[in-house]
């Protein structure tokens, strides 16, 4: 990178949840082609500044709860990349959104980019509810505005991340056996990595789209098994169960907490073809495809 292109004068930007996997490679990705002093982490808890210390990135705590703190937070921000908070919390997700969307339009924010759900207007999972709403009202509440002095939006569909399968995969390591959901549902997955690098080439293009579906090539649970034994070596017997059996027998392996209740809560979503989407606008984002799904697979059950 010459040092001609990195010196070009740019918009300042601040990628909020920068401390989380996605955050932080959107930054890194980011800091490929931008100076340090045109980004901004936006971080929930002040102590996970010291991460960004070391790479001269100024960090602004802010709170989704707390439209103040966003407020201050997006002064002097042109693009703004919201990633959408966790369901759950005390203050619902719906209100955090509209918190940050108003803060960003009171801050005079001139684009802000959504993480929402895949095919989101049209998806029936019962995570889709919430993307809707701040989809809509980002349309809804920006139309309000002097349209000399609106801000833009980009939307930023999202598939399945590969992680969020890992205790599963690494249960089915450890215990020598893979047991799937019966049925030929398919999930778009790939790394949290090649979406946020690919999420950081939209927010560099100045030409963006309104909305993008990132996904990767839908595959089937028999699938991801052929490719676990494949990269593992092995040849564990691929056994097809329904949804109670299912659920019962990972149990067993010790799958508990977090893992199985993610599982469960999904299970129906999987079934009826929620994350089923085609493939197209991450590979044309990253300009490349997207990782291998053997590498792929092989480095979550390498990660910690």
């Amino acid at each position: 990178m010459s040092s001609s292109a990195k010196s070009k004068p740019t918009p300042k930007y601040l990628i909020t949840g920068a401390s989380g996997k996605l955050g932080t490679v959107i930054i890194d990705t980011l800091l490929q082609v931008l100076n340090p002093e045109n980004i901004v982490a936006g971080i929930h808890n002040s102590k996970n500044a010291s991460k960004f210390k070391s790479k001269k990135i100024e960090t602004r705590q802010l709170d989704y709860s707390n439209k103040d703190s966003c407020r201050k937070a997006f002064e002097g921000i042109e693009k703004l990349f919201f990633i959408s908070s966790l369901p759950g919390q005390s203050v619902s997700r719906q209100d955090q959104h509209k918190n940050v969307i108003e803060a960003a339009i009171d801050a005079k924010v001139k684009h802000l980019y959504y993480t929402s759900l895949i095919n989101c207007q049209l998806n029936e999972s019962q995570i889709a509810e919430d993307h809707k709403y701040t989809e809509d009202l980002l349309r809804d509440l920006t139309s309000e505005q002097p349209k000399k002095e609106r801000m833009k939006y980009t939307i930023i569909r999202n598939n399945w991340y590969l992680e969020n399968e890992k205790e599963l995969l690494k249960t089915f390591q450890k215990k020598k056996c893979i047991y799937i959901p019966a049925g030929k549902s398919k999930v778009g997955w790939a790394l949290e990595r090649d979406y946020g690098e690919a999420a950081a080439h939209v927010l560099l293009d100045d030409n963006a789209k309104m909305i993008y579906e990132f996904t990767g090539k839908p595959r089937t649970y028999k699938e991801l098994a052929e490719t676990l034994n494949e990269v593992m070596g092995t040849t564990y017997e691929i056994k097809e169960m329904e949804k109670d059996e299912y659920l019962d027998n990972l149990k067993k392996l010790g799958l508990k907490g977090d893992a199985i209740s993610s599982i469960e809560f999904m299970y129906d979503d999987i079934d009826k073809g929620c994350l089923d989407y085609p493939y197209y606008d991450m590979k044309t984002a990253l300009d490349h495809e997207i990782t291998p799904f053997d590498d792929s697979v092989k480095e979550v059950l390498n990660s910690k």
